[in-house]
């Protein structure tokens, strides 16, 4: 679950986010353009199936459909470096379910 937003500050982030047009702190530059934290992190944790067929994080946005790394143009680092999977990443370039195993291991070992 996420936190709630902050009140947007026009003054103080006077460039709007591309996805959500509020006045955030922009975190990221994608093709579509400059990006809150906020969309960010719903970007991260996207799923589904994209149109070319790939199965997984679907951070982009074309025509308002969420739409892969490849086909969005998206460099986004979601690879799990210990299994390989497709996640939002926790801890050390881990996704939650490596990182869970490593603590449960090494909590009985």
């Amino acid at each position: 679950m996420s936190r709630p937003r902050k009140a947007e500050d026009p003054i103080r982030w006077p460039v709007p986010c591309a996805r959500c047009g509020q006045h955030h702190q922009i975190v990221v530059r994608w093709p579509d353009g400059g990006i809150c934290g906020y969309c960010y992190q719903q970007a991260k944790r996207t799923r589904g199936t994209c149109a070319c067929g790939h199965e997984g994080v679907l951070p982009g946005l074309v025509d308002s459909q969420p739409t892969c790394r490849r086909c969005s143009g998206i460099r986004l680092n979601v690879d799990c470096l210990m299994c390989g999977a497709e996640e939002e990443l926790h801890s050390g370039g881990r996704c939650w379910t490596c990182v869970l195993s490593s603590v449960v291991d090494d909590l009985l070992t």
